[in-house]
C-alpha cells in the first residue's frame, strides 16, 4: 500500500518520527551539557533528497561540521570511555 506524502497518515507518521527524533536530540544535548560540552543540534526534514536537505541546511546556517551516524549510537558509547 502506497502512502501519499499529503495524506493524513503520512503527516501522522512524519510527526511521530519528528517527536522521536527530538527526544533523541534532547538526550544527547543533556549528556553533552553534563560533560560541559557545547554542541548545537537540529532535526531537519525536507522534501527533496537527504543530501540536498543537509547541504542546504548547512549553507543557510553556516555549518562547518556535520556528523552523521550510520548504525545507532555504538560509536558514541565507545568515545565515553
Amino acid at each position: 500500500m502506497a502512502i501519499s506524502p499529503k495524506s493524513a497518515r503520512s503527516r501522522e507518521i512524519k510527526a511521530k518520527i519528528r517527536e522521536e527524533s527530538e527526544k533523541i536530540v534532547d538526550k544527547v544535548r543533556q549528556n553533552a551539557a553534563e560533560k560541559d560540552v557545547n554542541i548545537s543540534m537540529d532535526v531537519i526534514s525536507g522534501h527533496t533528497s537527504v543530501v540536498s536537505d543537509i547541504v542546504g541546511y548547512a549553507k543557510v546556517n553556516n555549518v562547518d561540521l556535520i556528523v552523521i551516524g550510520s548504525r545507532g549510537m555504538a560509536g558514541f558509547r565507545k568515545l565515553d570511555r
